[in-house]
Protein backbone atom coordinates (compact mmCIF):
# COMPACT_ATOMS: atom_id res chain seq x y z
CA UNK A 1 0.00 0.00 0.00
CA UNK A 2 2.97 2.51 0.54
CA UNK A 3 4.48 1.72 -2.73
CA UNK A 4 1.09 2.41 -4.02
CA UNK A 5 1.22 5.61 -2.90
CA UNK A 6 4.35 6.87 -3.52
CA UNK A 7 3.84 5.82 -6.94
CA UNK A 8 0.88 8.09 -7.51
CA UNK A 9 2.40 10.82 -5.70
CA UNK A 10 5.74 10.92 -8.20
CA UNK A 11 3.84 10.76 -11.11
CA UNK A 12 1.60 13.73 -9.89
CA UNK A 13 4.48 15.43 -8.62
CA UNK A 14 6.48 15.41 -12.23
CA UNK A 15 3.35 16.00 -14.45
CA UNK A 16 1.32 18.41 -12.37
CA UNK A 17 3.67 20.30 -10.48
CA UNK A 18 2.39 23.83 -11.62
CA UNK A 19 -1.39 22.55 -11.77
CA UNK A 20 -3.06 24.32 -8.86
CA UNK A 21 -5.77 22.31 -9.70
CA UNK A 22 -3.87 18.89 -9.61
CA UNK A 23 -2.68 19.21 -6.53
CA UNK A 24 -5.60 19.25 -5.21
CA UNK A 25 -7.06 16.16 -6.80
CA UNK A 26 -4.04 14.99 -5.53
CA UNK A 27 -4.79 15.51 -2.20
CA UNK A 28 -8.36 14.38 -2.36
CA UNK A 29 -6.60 11.02 -3.67
CA UNK A 30 -4.12 11.41 -0.99
CA UNK A 31 -6.88 11.08 1.63
CA UNK A 32 -9.00 9.00 0.25
CA UNK A 33 -5.70 6.23 0.01
CA UNK A 34 -4.88 7.20 3.51
CA UNK A 35 -8.55 6.63 4.71
CA UNK A 36 -8.82 2.66 2.59
CA UNK A 37 -5.82 1.71 4.17
CA UNK A 38 -7.27 2.58 7.68
CA UNK A 39 -10.35 1.03 6.53
CA UNK A 40 -8.63 -2.09 5.84
CA UNK A 41 -6.92 -2.37 9.00
CA UNK A 42 -9.81 -2.10 10.93
CA UNK A 43 -11.18 -5.25 8.95
CA UNK A 44 -8.30 -6.91 9.69
CA UNK A 45 -8.44 -6.40 13.17
CA UNK A 46 -12.15 -7.01 13.75
CA UNK A 47 -11.59 -10.28 11.70
CA UNK A 48 -8.49 -11.73 13.96
CA UNK A 49 -10.54 -11.00 16.73
CA UNK A 50 -14.05 -12.94 15.29
CA UNK A 51 -11.70 -15.44 14.51
CA UNK A 52 -9.97 -16.10 17.81
CA UNK A 53 -13.54 -15.61 19.54
CA UNK A 54 -14.82 -18.52 17.52
CA UNK A 55 -11.62 -20.42 17.87
CA UNK A 56 -12.74 -19.85 21.61
CA UNK A 57 -16.14 -20.72 21.80
CA UNK A 58 -15.53 -24.08 19.49
CA UNK A 59 -12.87 -25.00 22.05
CA UNK A 60 -14.99 -24.49 25.45
CA UNK A 61 -18.14 -26.23 23.21
CA UNK A 62 -15.80 -29.18 22.98
CA UNK A 63 -14.60 -28.75 26.58
CA UNK A 64 -17.84 -28.83 27.96
CA UNK A 65 -19.43 -31.24 25.66
CA UNK A 66 -16.35 -33.78 26.63
CA UNK A 67 -17.10 -33.07 30.88
CA UNK A 68 -20.37 -33.84 30.11
CA UNK A 69 -20.10 -37.11 28.56
CA UNK A 70 -17.34 -37.83 31.12
CA UNK A 71 -20.71 -37.02 33.61
CA UNK A 72 -23.29 -39.00 31.94
CA UNK A 73 -20.90 -41.99 31.13
CA UNK A 74 -19.89 -41.79 35.07
CA UNK A 75 -24.11 -41.99 35.90
CA UNK A 76 -23.75 -45.80 34.26
CA UNK A 77 -21.22 -47.28 37.09
CA UNK A 78 -22.60 -48.30 40.32
CA UNK A 79 -20.07 -46.45 43.58
CA UNK A 80 -19.39 -48.92 46.22
CA UNK A 81 -21.77 -47.23 48.49
CA UNK A 82 -24.53 -48.54 46.41
CA UNK A 83 -23.33 -52.12 45.93
CA UNK A 84 -22.40 -52.68 49.47
CA UNK A 85 -26.30 -51.29 50.26
CA UNK A 86 -26.95 -53.99 53.14
CA UNK A 87 -31.03 -53.81 51.65
CA UNK A 88 -29.79 -55.24 48.65
CA UNK A 89 -29.13 -58.49 50.45
CA UNK A 90 -32.03 -58.10 52.03
CA UNK A 91 -34.58 -57.68 49.39
CA UNK A 92 -33.11 -60.97 48.52
CA UNK A 93 -33.46 -62.62 51.86
CA UNK A 94 -37.43 -61.16 51.83
CA UNK A 95 -38.28 -62.77 48.11
CA UNK A 96 -36.88 -66.03 48.96
CA UNK A 97 -39.01 -65.64 52.50
CA UNK A 98 -42.01 -65.24 50.40
CA UNK A 99 -41.22 -68.57 48.51
CA UNK A 100 -41.05 -70.59 51.87
CA UNK A 101 -43.95 -69.41 53.19
CA UNK A 102 -45.68 -70.05 50.00
CA UNK A 103 -44.36 -73.81 49.77
CA UNK A 104 -45.14 -74.30 53.26
CA UNK A 105 -48.72 -72.86 52.84
CA UNK A 106 -49.64 -75.08 49.93
CA UNK A 107 -48.09 -77.78 51.21
CA UNK A 108 -49.85 -77.75 54.70
CA UNK A 109 -53.14 -77.14 53.02
CA UNK A 110 -52.79 -80.09 50.54
CA UNK A 111 -52.02 -82.39 53.32
CA UNK A 112 -54.78 -81.38 55.74
CA UNK A 113 -57.33 -81.64 52.89
CA UNK A 114 -59.96 -79.01 54.37
CA UNK A 115 -60.41 -76.62 51.42
CA UNK A 116 -61.73 -77.58 48.33
CA UNK A 117 -59.96 -77.73 44.96
CA UNK A 118 -61.19 -74.04 43.88
CA UNK A 119 -59.91 -72.80 47.37
CA UNK A 120 -56.64 -74.01 46.46
CA UNK A 121 -56.79 -73.44 42.90
CA UNK A 122 -57.58 -69.31 44.15
CA UNK A 123 -54.61 -69.31 46.78
CA UNK A 124 -52.06 -70.13 44.02
CA UNK A 125 -53.41 -67.79 41.83
CA UNK A 126 -52.68 -65.11 44.78
CA UNK A 127 -49.62 -67.12 45.28
CA UNK A 128 -48.49 -66.85 41.76
CA UNK A 129 -49.46 -62.84 40.93
CA UNK A 130 -47.08 -62.28 44.23
CA UNK A 131 -44.37 -63.56 42.64
CA UNK A 132 -44.30 -62.59 39.29
CA UNK A 133 -44.59 -58.94 41.05
CA UNK A 134 -41.21 -60.04 43.70
CA UNK A 135 -39.81 -61.16 40.43
CA UNK A 136 -40.32 -57.34 38.72
CA UNK A 137 -38.87 -56.08 41.71
CA UNK A 138 -35.63 -58.39 41.29
CA UNK A 139 -35.90 -56.96 37.86
CA UNK A 140 -35.86 -53.60 38.48
CA UNK A 141 -32.95 -54.21 41.68
CA UNK A 142 -30.71 -55.85 39.49
CA UNK A 143 -30.94 -52.89 37.01
CA UNK A 144 -30.01 -50.14 39.65
CA UNK A 145 -26.91 -52.20 41.18
CA UNK A 146 -25.00 -52.96 37.84
CA UNK A 147 -22.50 -51.29 35.56
CA UNK A 148 -24.16 -50.16 32.29
CA UNK A 149 -27.69 -50.57 33.01
CA UNK A 150 -28.79 -47.39 33.38
CA UNK A 151 -27.78 -43.86 34.31
CA UNK A 152 -28.45 -43.20 37.95
CA UNK A 153 -26.93 -40.89 40.39
CA UNK A 154 -25.91 -42.84 43.59
CA UNK A 155 -28.53 -40.84 45.61
CA UNK A 156 -30.91 -42.23 42.94
CA UNK A 157 -30.45 -45.52 43.14
CA UNK A 158 -30.40 -45.30 46.58
CA UNK A 159 -33.74 -43.99 46.80
CA UNK A 160 -35.14 -46.69 44.77
CA UNK A 161 -33.50 -49.57 46.82
CA UNK A 162 -35.16 -48.09 49.55
CA UNK A 163 -38.27 -48.24 47.38
CA UNK A 164 -37.82 -51.81 46.59
CA UNK A 165 -37.14 -52.73 49.77
CA UNK A 166 -40.18 -51.24 51.52
CA UNK A 167 -42.22 -53.03 48.67
CA UNK A 168 -40.71 -55.96 49.20
CA UNK A 169 -41.34 -56.19 52.72
CA UNK A 170 -44.74 -55.55 52.48
CA UNK A 171 -45.80 -58.16 49.89
CA UNK A 172 -43.90 -60.72 52.94
CA UNK A 173 -46.47 -59.00 54.77
CA UNK A 174 -49.08 -60.16 52.78
CA UNK A 175 -47.90 -63.29 52.01
CA UNK A 176 -47.52 -63.97 55.89
CA UNK A 177 -50.84 -62.90 56.59
CA UNK A 178 -52.91 -64.61 53.23
CA UNK A 179 -51.34 -67.80 54.53
CA UNK A 180 -52.11 -67.46 58.45
CA UNK A 181 -56.16 -66.47 57.02
CA UNK A 182 -55.98 -69.93 54.95
CA UNK A 183 -54.27 -72.07 57.99
CA UNK A 184 -56.87 -70.30 59.97
CA UNK A 185 -60.17 -71.56 58.05
CA UNK A 186 -58.51 -74.85 57.54
CA UNK A 187 -57.88 -75.30 61.03
CA UNK A 188 -61.53 -73.86 61.81
CA UNK A 189 -62.57 -76.78 59.60
CA UNK A 190 -60.82 -79.36 61.62
CA UNK A 191 -61.82 -78.07 65.18
CA UNK A 192 -65.79 -78.24 63.39
CA UNK A 193 -65.08 -81.63 62.84
CA UNK A 194 -63.86 -82.61 65.53
CA UNK A 195 -66.62 -80.90 67.82
CA UNK A 196 -69.27 -83.18 65.60
CA UNK A 197 -67.46 -86.20 66.05
CA UNK A 198 -67.87 -86.03 69.45
CA UNK A 199 -70.87 -84.60 69.94
CA UNK A 200 -71.84 -88.01 67.46
CA UNK A 201 -69.89 -89.75 69.65
CA UNK A 202 -72.06 -88.53 72.91
CA UNK A 203 -75.38 -89.07 71.35
CA UNK A 204 -74.64 -92.84 70.05
CA UNK A 205 -73.11 -92.89 74.07
CA UNK A 206 -76.51 -91.95 74.56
Amino acid sequence: MKSIISIIALLFILGLHSDVCAQTKFQTMMNQITGLETYLKSIKSVYSTTSNGLNTIHDAKNGSFTLNQNYFNSLKNVSPAVKNNPKIKAISDLQQQIQTTINNSLSWQQSKGQLSSDEINYMKLVYNNLLTECNKDLSALTTVVTDGKVQMTDKARIDKIDSLYKDMQQKCSFAQSFSNKAYDMANSRITDKSSNQSLQTLYNLN
